[in-house]
């Protein structure tokens, strides 16, 4: 009898990037793949190191820093130009350039008004990737103690409403499509975090206007993402399913309403930690109708 000869299916699941040293289980689900393999990693792992000698270099010659100083300087610059970066891919999975375009603004917006907390934007991220599902699954038991561990960090101050809003993003999370009733108690925790944190008095909005003006000009630009999200071609990491439009919409709108609302309420304390994920939002949006008017096709 003749021997069938069979082809392995190269669009089959392959679920090795989440059996890898980041993967334990079901514990650790939000993580991506970083290969290096990867040709927009590589870029990005490139930029991002390029980032911090730049950094260090203007720190030691130009504003005369210590080595210590300049290198914590380094290491704080490259993380924006990473998490800003990796922000903007939830935000717009199709288009990786936008992403770049969003890093590049991060220096430069951080390069005018400075270094805020590094830790927000790691926060952002995990409560992005809790909400698109671009990972493939829900958040797993460690996700969700880094989302509060980085939530108990920010509040410490006195901002509160960063615990608010993961008490948001986690109960919404698990009434959105493919929910997980983990996040409700992951909900909990943060309302707890939220009633025992120390509490500083609202402030009235105090804005430079040139932020001021950055972060409506990123909306205006932004807002044909979210609609545009129902025709997303980029699949999940795990599954390879496509990914669910309503979660993408509404994590696109957390984004937005988060970032605007601790800026109208806390103003000067936190907007230079917000600022890089506006160079997410601002660098997404102004690479969209480029790649519309060039006719790019799917680049995730």
């Amino acid at each position: 009898m003749k021997k069938i000869k069979t082809k392995k299916n190269k669009y089959a699941q392959d679920n090795s990037s989440h059996s890898s040293l980041f993967a334990i289980g079901n514990m650790f689900n939000l993580n991506r793949s970083l290969s290096a393999f990867n040709p927009n990693m590589k870029y990005l792992f490139m930029f991002t190191i390029l980032s911090a000698v730049l950094s260090m270099a203007y720190s030691l010659v130009v504003s005369k820093l210590s080595v210590d100083a300049a290198s914590t300087v380094a290491v704080l610059t490259a993380a924006v130009f990473f998490f800003s970066y990796l922000i903007a891919r939830e935000l717009e999975p199709d288009r990786s350039k936008g992403a770049f375009i969003a890093g590049i603004l991060s220096l430069i917006f951080t390069s005018i008004w400075g270094l805020g907390n590094i830790v927000v934007l790691f926060w952002m991220l995990m409560l992005l990737r809790m909400l698109s599902r671009t990972c493939g699954q829900g958040p797993g038991l460690i996700d969700n103690i880094l989302i509060l561990a980085a939530t108990y960090w920010i509040v410490r101050d006195g901002q509160w409403g960063y615990a608010v809003l993961t008490v948001l993003a986690c109960a919404f999370d698990s009434q959105l499509p493919s929910g997980s009733g983990r996040s409700l108690y992951t909900a909990g925790f943060a309302f707890v975090i939220a009633a025992f944190s120390p509490k500083v008095p609202y402030e009235v909005s105090s804005v430079h206007a040139d932020m001021f003006a950055v972060i409506i000009v990123a909306t205006v630009l932004f807002l044909p993402i979210i609609k545009l999200a129902e025709h997303t071609k980029s699949l999940d990491d795990y599954t390879r399913q496509p990914l669910a439009t309503l979660r993408l919409q509404f994590a696109s709108i957390f984004t937005i309403l988060a970032s605007f609302g601790m800026i109208w309420f806390y103003g000067q304390n936190v907007i230079q930690s917000f600022m890089p994920i506006w160079a997410s939002v601002l660098g997404t949006g102004i690479y969209l109708p480029i790649a519309l008017i060039t006719g790019k096709k799917s680049q995730a």
